[in-house]
């Protein structure tokens, strides 16, 4: 009877020992991937700089107007004050006008302004967006509108986002689709 004790003993002994390794393990491997560390939340940067930079964008209403069978999309902008609509030769009781859709929009001088202080005034930039950053605008089909570029620090985790904006040409008097690329640290 002794015997069969012994046995039940080192076997509860062996259970007791492999459940402590195994708690070891899962707890070692939590420690080791971090999971108890809380991260510092640096993507919410990026989305800051991100609304600081819209919030310097103009606004803009577009309208469809269909006059004689020809439609016509007419845009008004809050940074142009002198924009003549492209419906002429119209009596205007005949103009049928779409639901007005509005948003906003860059001209292309705010966008050179911009790209000047990057170089000129980069701290005041800085304070007013909240963070180190380089920004690249370009066009729809991939060409250079505007590059900012800085030495990144290599000790430091870099956050990138991708967001459409449209611009204002007054020169072509045309409206382009614009992809900025902004990275902050």
């Amino acid at each position: 009877m002794k015997r069969g004790m012994n046995r039940r003993a080192v076997t509860n002994v062996e259970m007791v020992v492999a459940i402590v390794i195994f708690v070891f393990t899962i707890f070692s491997m939590l420690v080791l991937f971090n999971v108890f560390h809380k991260a510092e939340n640096k993507s919410n940067s990026i989305d800051e700089f991100e609304q600081s930079f819209l919030e310097g964008a103009g606004s803009y209403t577009l309208v469809g107007a269909n006059c004689n069978s020809v439609v016509y999309e007419v845009y008004t902008f809050s940074f142009e004050s002198n924009y003549v609509s492209p419906v002429t030769g119209c009596n205007p009781d005949n103009v049928v006008y779409s639901v007005p859709k509005y948003g906003k929009i860059f001209s292309y001088e705010q966008l050179m302004a911009i790209n000047q202080r990057y170089s000129t005034d980069y701290d005041g930039l800085k304070s007013e967006f909240g963070s180190d950053f380089i920004l690249n605008i370009k066009y729809e089909n991939g060409t250079s509108m505007f590059s900012m570029t800085r030495t990144k620090p290599s000790d430091s985790e870099i956050y990138a986002k991708n967001f459409r904006i449209k611009v204002y040409d007054n020169v072509n008097s045309e409206i382009i689709n614009a992809l900025v690329n902004v990275q902050t640290w």
